[in-house]
């Protein structure tokens, strides 16, 4: 386990992080039906956080957000779309630069030629 302010390492299951004294709220892992009837809000440990409310004349409204954690993942497919798109960024840019390049040089080519 990890604590929440300092990011040491402490025991599973300690009330108070031996290094910067912060305090763990005492957690409770609910069962899916004690879910259902939860009225607060609950946090998935896979990194998805579930939120259920009431909403007048509609009934009860209940989402999931989900991190997808784009750059901090260590997911090769992840880092090669990231290098591919990044690599067609690149491409683009010189490409556009090449061509600016290019004309600019016809453009002076002209300039010195009709002098």
């Amino acid at each position: 386990m990890q604590c929440y302010q300092c990011k040491n390492e402490i025991p599973e299951g300690s009330q108070e992080c031996p290094f910067c004294q912060a305090e763990f709220p005492n957690v409770q892992i609910l069962s899916p039906k004690e879910q259902q009837e939860f009225q607060g809000v609950t946090i998935d440990q896979g990194g998805r956080k579930e939120e259920s409310y009431e909403r007048p004349g509609s009934g009860r409204i209940h989402y999931r957000q989900i991190n997808f954690n784009l750059f901090k993942s260590s997911s090769w497919l992840t880092k090669i779309v990231w290098g591919v798109v990044f690599a067609g960024l690149l491409l683009f840019a010189f490409s556009s630069l090449f061509f600016v390049a290019v004309v600019g040089a016809v453009i002076w080519l002209l300039l010195r030629i009709f002098r």
